[in-house]
């Protein structure tokens, strides 16, 4: 069973296993009989309060409000207008009925299991879903007053037919937690997934005649949609796409490591390969010549996928952006597909990790009127989360924020976001858009990457006539960023003048607290040792478990967490970056105090039991 944590914008978290109780601060959900007559509305708390309390300003709450005056709903207006997180308006409605608020963080640790196992389901995605069974109570997640009327209706028909008659209670919750919930309890796209693949080996493993070469050209059509359907649902970050000797194979990226999902016969695999490369008018040719191709979904096969009568398939296109990558292997064709969430939300700032004194440090440069920042780190370390994390701090209104990406990850309705077209070079495109973008009156320029001099030249031209910028590189370390800056051939007067910030991190896997284990080896503790670190009461350190459980999937871990090192512009460090000073000279000079290299916020984590030594050695780079 699952105990639901229960909570309020600005409330306290709860401990884990805990039960809400009856509080100054905590609302608890609001129970009513399946079978009892339909909830009146409780009169409404003071929306402007409420507005107040997400960090809505006064002019955003008149702006709000005068959409409000003219019929449209409250969650559809912030949402459209970008001024608060999916939660947030969710703990507005909560406080506002006095209902209870299921946050995206606690819908990831509900456990529907006794309630599948009692033989109840969800025929499709509805704008309510239950999130807890429990005893005589079964708890229901919905985004707006009047769908508990919906709900009580559809679960008290549900269960009267099973001649059950528990008691309801409802919490609000996001639009997209609801629909990720109903995703994965109850849209049994694994399933279908691993069925289709074994319809498609049948139909491709004979020999076929006219009418079942065209039943095996529908099915493998489908079987695109069910892949990108189950990667979107499972949280997926990319797909891949490779074959063995013997047999084609689909794994899927979860938390930064791949996994194999299904074998497939080679003749399923090569047809859907070439599904794929015509749904993207990628040719053989430019495989041929180019090796590595990038490509998206064509228009004209996008809105035909779209117009179909299936409406999830819509639903998913609309929703997620796919990103695909053919390549020509050794072993043979190869295709990587990239998968972002459009309406995901951004990460909390507030959530991401940074020490309280670097957090007020980075706002105060990020409220900034010129300075450029940049982070860095490999493909898939959260660069871009950071970024849009960032950004949402400030007023979208007052200031003009422009960004220059490819793809666009997330919409910001607030933010002019312009992207470059895939059959655009990304390096010549971002130029041209940045030059163009510096006459469209800018107040905040997001670049997505700089590859190279005339870029990281437009951009500190950029910080130079009063412009924030925002930028990243794919570099190991904040200090190795100045190696960058030399080799491009850009004086370090120029830099050190207009830099205000490098943040280098990387992603690491949180510990499952489920199955974690304790980590004994005297040479665990003493790294610790060795540099001064200590567990918080002289805590046992963690590892994760071998055989882990069904909750992490046995992989000993759950969710990730970022570690990061930032280098802040002190005098000091301005001046050896002026006097193009050795790297190390301007590391010692940068990580002083509370400011710590990534390794050692990364053992802080370890001594923490957020995560694993053996994770940190893994993905952390170890400065000696």
């Amino acid at each position: 069973m699952t105990t639901l944590r229960l909570r309020l914008p600005g409330d306290a978290p709860l401990p884990p296993a805990a039960t809400p109780t009856a509080s100054a601060g905590a609302v608890s959900p609001r129970p009513v009989a399946a079978m009892a007559e339909p909830l009146a509305e409780a009169p409404p708390r003071d929306l402007r309060t409420l507005f107040a309390g997400i960090g809505l300003s006064s002019m955003q709450i008149q702006q709000v409000e005068l959409r409000m005056q003219r019929g449209e709903d409250m969650t559809d207006v912030i949402r459209d207008l970008g001024y608060a997180s999916d939660d947030a308006v969710a703990g507005v409605q909560a406080q506002r009925h006095g209902y209870g608020l299921l946050t995206a963080d606690a819908a990831r640790e509900v456990d529907l299991q006794a309630y599948l196992q009692a033989g109840f389901s969800m025929d499709r995605s509805r704008a309510f879903v239950p999130v807890a069974w429990e005893g005589d109570t079964l708890t229901v997640a919905v985004s707006r007053y009047q769908q508990t009327n919906d709900a009580m209706s559809y679960f008290s028909e549900q269960l009267a037919q099973a001649g059950r008659s528990p008691r309801m209670q409802f919490v609000f919750a996001s639009d997209v937690t609801i629909q990720s919930l109903h995703h994965r309890w109850f849209s049994h796209s694994e399933t279908a997934l691993r069925g289709r693949i074994d319809e498609c080996d049948k139909l491709y493993g004979q020999r076929m005649d006219d009418a079942m070469q065209e039943r095996a050209a529908f099915s493998i059509r489908q079987l695109v949609f069910d892949l990108l359907r189950h990667a979107a649902y499972a949280g997926a970050s990319d797909i891949h796409l490779e074959r063995t000797r013997l047999a084609g194979y689909i794994l899927l990226r979860h938390d930064g490591v791949r996994r194999r999902f299904a074998p497939m016969r080679l003749e399923t695999f090569e047809a859907l390969c070439n599904v794929l490369r015509n749904m993207t008018q990628v040719q053989q040719e430019q495989m041929k010549e180019s090796l590595m191709v990038e490509g998206g979904l064509h228009e004209e096969t996008q809105r035909a996928l779209e117009q179909n009568k299936d409406d999830e398939i819509a639903a998913v296109l609309q929703r997620w952006n796919f990103r695909f990558q053919f390549g020509q292997a050794i072993s043979g064709e190869t295709v990587t597909i990239r998968l972002n969430d459009g309406q995901g939300g951004v990460a909390d700032w507030q959530k991401l990790g940074f020490k309280p004194d670097h957090q007020a440090f980075l706002e105060s440069v990020l409220h900034s009127s010129d300075g450029l920042v940049i982070i860095t780190g490999p493909t898939g370390s959260g660069k871009t989360t950071t970024l849009y994390a960032a950004l949402q701090r400030l007023d979208g209104d007052a200031r003009s924020i422009q960004s220059i990406e490819r793809p666009v990850e997330f919409q910001d309705p607030r933010w002019r976001q312009y992207q470059i077209p895939t059959h655009v070079p990304e390096v010549e495109g971002g130029k041209k858009l940045l030059k163009g973008q510096l006459r469209n009156d800018p107040d905040v320029i997001l670049m997505g990457e700089v590859r190279d001099r005339e870029a990281v030249e437009l951009l500190l031209r950029a910080s130079t006539t009063g412009h924030l910028v925002l930028s990243t590189f794919h570099i190991k370390t904040a200090p190795t960023t100045f190696t960058q800056f030399r080799e491009y051939g850009i004086r370090g007067e120029a830099v050190a003048s207009e830099l205000k910030a490098i943040i280098a991190q990387r992603l690491v896997r949180r510990l499952c607290p489920s199955c974690c284990e304790p980590d004994d080896r005297p040479a665990s503790r003493q790294t610790l040792i060795d540099h001064k670190i200590e567990a918080p009461n002289g805590g046992a350190l963690q590892r994760a478990s071998r055989q882990g459980c069904p909750a992490c999937h046995h992989t000993g871990y759950r969710g990730r967490r970022m570690v990061y090192e930032l280098l802040r512009m002190t005098p000091a460090v301005r001046q050896l970056i002026e006097e193009d000073a050795p790297i190390s000279r301007i590391a010692a000079a940068a990580f002083q105090g509370s400011y710590r290299r990534m390794w050692h916020h990364a053992l802080e984590l370890v001594a923490e039991g957020v995560t694993s030594l053996d994770e940190i050695h893994a993905n952390v780079p170890e400065e000696v």
